[in-house]
């Protein structure tokens, strides 16, 4: 199935959570929304709500739910995307009938680092995509410096991937950024190796090393999580690739 058919506009779907790096999914929802809203600039249009948010409250689901009562301007539906790192209960659980009942022509897609921060009744009403199934086909950002940094990790030793950690992967300032691009990395770490290995014969060790990543996604989605920690666990945990 390509992007365009797993993410499209139909009856069935109003709400998607799109799992993995940021970057890849705002490349491809911005290509999507150029199509959906008739225009370039898809960013600027008064039916579009776009949000990052640290952490979703329940003020953040009391406004959602306002702006998602109001009619569109533009008559091609309302469009609200929100980057999430970690949501409270409260404020999903005040959304569950939204995302169930939706009014007619709102879409709601959710980006997260992993779909372990959500509450099983929300991911049920949810349609959900992981980055890594489609970024093989080209449809991702060509600019993604982080994931680039994947590969020559993976082929570096212990003492050489803690000297990357340190010099290039922690040198942001800016938490909400880095968060983002560690997300980035760890999706290009899992991609390195899915791509290496053939999925009907995958060895026992690889299998361990795609599950240190999974939870390592799930451990950047807390605004409370090591980075460093997290990183230099990675460096211990994955196999050296020659």
């Amino acid at each position: 199935m390509s992007i365009n058919e797993a993410l499209s506009l139909n009856a069935e779907t109003k709400a998607y959570l799109l799992v993995g790096a940021p970057k890849i999914w705002r490349g491809i929802l911005t290509e999507r929304l150029s199509d959906w809203l008739a225009t370039d600039q898809p960013r600027q249009s008064p039916d579009l709500w776009w949000q990052h948010h640290e952490s979703f409250g329940i003020k953040d689901s009391h406004e959602l739910i306002e702006k998602e009562s109001r009619r569109s301007f533009g008559g091609r539906g309302r469009f609200f995307v929100l980057e999430i790192f970690s949501m409270t209960p409260e404020a999903q659980n005040a959304l569950l009938k939204t995302f169930e009942e939706p009014a007619s022509g709102s879409h709601f897609f959710l980006i997260a680092p992993s779909d372990e921060i959500f509450l099983p009744t929300l991911r049920s009403r949810l349609m959900i995509l992981e980055a890594s199934h489609f970024v093989a086909g080209g449809s991702e950002p060509a600019e993604r410096p982080f994931q680039a940094l994947a590969e020559p990790f993976l082929k570096l030793d212990v003492v050489d991937r803690m000297t990357l950690i340190k010099e290039q992967l922690l040198k942001l300032k800016a938490k909400d950024r880095q968060k983002s691009d560690l997300v980035d990395f760890v999706v290009g770490l899992e991609l390195s190796l899915r791509q290496r290995f053939d999925a009907t014969a995958i060895s026992t060790e690889t299998a361990q090393a795609l599950l240190a990543l999974e939870q390592c996604r799930r451990y950047l989605a807390d605004p409370r999580s090591a980075n460093r920690l997290i990183l230099e666990h990675l460096a211990l945990a994955l196999p050296v690739l020659v």
